[in-house]
C-alpha cells in the first residue's frame, strides 16, 4: 500500500484548529499544545511508534526567542535527529 506523504503545511491548519475549537473540551490548555506537538513530533519520527516512546526531554532543546517585531516570545522546540535516525542512520543533506 502506497502511503501519502505528509508536509508541515498539512499539519498547521489542523494544528491551529485544535488550538482553537470549542466543539472539543480540554481540561487543561496544555492538553491542546500537548497533541500540536505530538502532530509534529510525529512528522520528523514518521509515526513509528517505537521512535515516538524513544523520544526522551534530552532529544528535546526547548528555547524562547524574542519576536523581532516586538510582540510576545515565540517558543522554539528543536528535536535531534539522534532519536529519529538511530535505526538506519543519519542521511547527508
Amino acid at each position: 500500500r502506497k502511503k501519502t506523504p505528509v508536509y508541515i503545511e498539512d499539519i498547521s491548519p489542523f494544528n491551529e484548529t485544535i488550538l482553537v475549537t470549542q466543539q472539543k473540551r480540554f481540561d487543561l490548555g496544555f492538553q491542546r499544545i500537548q497533541m500540536c506537538l505530538l502532530n509534529i513530533l510525529g512528522l520528523f519520527t514518521l509515526h513509528r511508534k517505537s521512535a515516538l516512546l524513544a523520544l526522551q526531554f534530552k532529544h528535546l532543546q526547548i528555547s524562547v526567542q524574542k519576536d523581532p517585531r516586538g510582540g510576545p516570545p515565540i517558543p522554539l522546540i528543536e528535536l535531534g535527529t539522534d532519536a529519529t535516525k538511530r535505526y538506519l542512520g543519519l542521511t547527508k543533506l
